[in-house]
Parts: structure tokens; sequence; C-alpha cells
């Protein structure tokens, strides 16, 4: 496989159709840890928000919005709320609550591709490797290899691949032979010590694929559904539909700013395909 140069930026083209290209719109990538304590950091400054870490939710009663959490010395709090989001994750608590209700409809099934996670450093100059305002991707055949930028100047890159792609790949040799023959830009921009570093060292995460189908009798809800539907209609590359009960709590309080935060604006990403 021939391996070319890295190209000037100048020199690079975009494989979508953008009328501008804005300078002060970055693309970056954050490690969910980094952005967690940012959003915790923030909530904390507001008086009426309380934090309470490492308690569990045991049980719920939805219709009235009664909790059960369990606290870190052993014991148990319950707590009434008028709105419950589940940010839980996939094998969710209060998920499995929900599907004990009749008409709740629910599958699962695992992507077949897992992904690793791989670390670009900055070059010997303390600069970005390869360009850094462009999402990089090395697309093959069942698989692929991307690389975002992060602030330090480092670059996130990942590898999504079947899993027995994966499970192929036990030893130095098979690691380096991989990517030596499918990725050798790669190899000359990180180096083999440092894949093998990383790619023994970092797990192949998993990812699922959750639907859930209930019977929705909200009039918020349904009311919500149809404007955001008739929104994505008429800008279908500037709103899509977000099923949430939020637009109630912030019809109820009459936030502007929050109602604004539902509507999500696509941005126009540059690719560079190697």
């Amino acid at each position: 496989m021939e391996v070319k140069p890295e190209p000037k930026k100048e020199e690079l083209k975009t494989t979508l159709d953008t009328k501008s290209e804005n300078q002060s719109h970055p693309m970056m990538a954050m490690e969910r840890r980094k952005v967690n304590e940012k959003l915790l950091s923030v909530a904390e400054t507001f008086p009426n928000v309380h934090l309470h870490f490492k308690h569990k939710l045991v049980s719920a009663n939805l219709e009235e919005g009664h909790l059960v959490l369990s606290c870190p010395e052993g014991t148990t709090v319950e707590v009434d709320a008028q709105l419950v989001i589940g940010a839980d994750g996939a094998h969710s608590t209060l998920r499995s609550e929900m599907m004990k209700k009749p008409r709740f409809d629910f599958s699962q099934e695992y992507i077949s591709h897992g992904y690793k996670e791989f670390q670009l450093l900055p070059d010997k100059n303390g600069e970005y490797a390869i360009v850094e305002d462009y999402l990089h991707v090395w697309p093959r055949d069942g698989f692929m290899l991307i690389a975002i930028p992060n602030k330090d100047p480092s670059f996130t890159c990942t590898l999504f691949m079947p899993f027995e792609n994966f499970d192929s790949l036990k030893t130095k040799e098979d690691v380096l032979s991989f990517f030596n023959s499918v990725f050798p830009d790669f190899v000359q921009l990180m180096g083999e010590e440092r894949i093998l570093e990383d790619f023994f060292k970092n797990p192949v995460w998993h990812t699922v694929s959750i639907k859930l189908r209930s019977l929705v009798n909200s009039f918020w809800f349904l009311l919500e559904r149809k404007v955001m539907y008739a929104l994505n209609r008429l800008m279908p590359k500037t709103f899509i539909p977000l099923h949430t009960m939020m637009v109630r709590l912030l019809l109820m309080t009459g936030s502007v700013t929050g109602l604004a935060g539902l509507m999500v604006i696509l941005k126009t990403w540059r690719f560079r395909i190697s």
C-alpha cells in the first residue's frame, strides 16, 4: 500500500459541499470524565442544585415520582420528584422499572463491531502531528480508523472493527503486521511502540442498541413530537426531533433559553479521507 505524505492545510479538500469554513468552530474531542467534571462544576454554582454522590437507585414508582435509593453507609433514602430523568446507561435500573409495566416493548441488540482507542501524541515540536481541524478517517473493508483532535494538542483515535478481527490479534507480531499492512501511514505517525502499548493497555469496548416502545398518553409529549416533526420537515438540516418530557417542564416554567436548547443545530464537519 502506498504511503502518501501529509498534505498541507491549503491542499486539503472537504468531502461535504459547504458555503463557508468557520474556523471559529473547530472540531474537538473531549474525555467523558472531563466533560462530567465540567458539568458538575457548573451545576454546583446554582443554589437550587444539590449533588448526591454514591446514591444508587433501588426502585422507582414512576407514576408518583417516588424513588428509593441506597446510600454509601448502607441505609436507604426515599425521594419524591416531579421530574425523573434516567441517565444511568445501557444497564439502567430506571429502565428495568419501566419494563415491569404492561405494554412496554423492549429490544436489545449488541453491535457486531467493537472499538479500541489510541492516543496520537503531539510531534517533537509540541504541535499537532496532523492537521488539527479535520476529522481524519481511514476507511477500510468492514472497519475503519478515525482521529479527532483534542485540545492539548493530541488526537483521540478510534479503531472500529468486528470482534472476530480484534480476537485474531493476539501477539505483538499480529498487531504490527495488521497495522503495517492496513494503516501504514498511521504507523508512521504514531510509531510501532505506542501502537502496541495502547493496543494491549486499552480494552475493546462494546456498543448496544436498545429500542423502547411504550404506550404514550402524555398530551405534552405528543404535542412536542408533532411540533418537532413539523420543524424537521421544514428545516431537515437544522432541526432533528427530540422526544423528551423536558418540553413540558420548560413550558410550565416559561424557560425560553431552555426550550432553545432542545433545538439541535447540526454543524457541517470537514473530513479528510486517507
